[in-house]
């Protein structure tokens, strides 16, 4: 199964009326090893000159020069296409960066029991990966990638191989997997599989 985790960080503004405004700054998308696929830094289509304070999140300087949103939504698009896909608050992610995804094929952390509060609370990814992983996170400013490899170390540490999380199909594939693996062993080993024709 090709896993992926996704992770968008956000940049704040507030409007000349006094409003906030919150736009995706940054993208990381990383494999199942922590490896980064895909990252880049997005312009949120904001122009300080416009009436725009620029309030937090992600630093100008960091997405002035870069890319438009529409142009790292379609990267991620491509990237994502046709894989299970693994987040903390998958579905705002998704939503800023204006991506569907089949349901079938998302994993959001925030919605596992284990990773829920008394009274079903979502927790923070923060405290999540100090609890559970034993990891200090966003200590400085968020970074997508490291946000990114936490959820995913939480989705295979606790969810991936629990039958009682999955949905049906990663439960035939686990199941499935199960009982291949001895046979995949005895021909690893020398022997070859026999199969019943009655």
């Amino acid at each position: 199964m090709d896993l992926l985790a996704l992770d968008v960080e956000y940049a704040h503004f507030q409007r000349a009326d006094g409003s906030l405004l919150i736009k995706p700054a940054e993208v990381c998308v990383v494999d199942q090893h922590g490896q980064a696929v895909y990252r880049s830094f997005c312009h949120p289509g904001v122009k300080l000159s416009n009436g725009f304070k620029f309030r937090g999140g992600v630093q100008e300087a960091d997405w002035l020069e870069a890319p438009p949103l529409q142009v790292v939504a379609a990267d991620v698009r491509k990237c994502i296409a046709g894989k299970v896909l693994v987040g903390h608050g998958l579905n705002k992610d998704l939503a800023a960066l204006r991506l569907s995804h089949p349901k079938r094929l998302q994993r959001d952390t925030i919605t596992y029991p284990p990773f829920r509060g008394p009274g079903g609370q979502a927790k923070r990814l923060r405290e999540l990966a100090v609890e559970l992983l034993q990891r200090e996170i966003q200590s400085g400013r968020h970074d997508a990638g490291e946000d990114a490899i936490a959820a995913m170390d939480l989705y295979l540490k606790y969810i991936h191989n629990a039958p009682e999380y999955m949905g049906y199909q990663d439960m035939v594939s686990h199941y499935l997997q199960q009982y291949l693996q001895p046979h995949q062993t005895a021909t690893a080993n020398g022997f070859r599989a026999v199969v019943d024709k009655r």
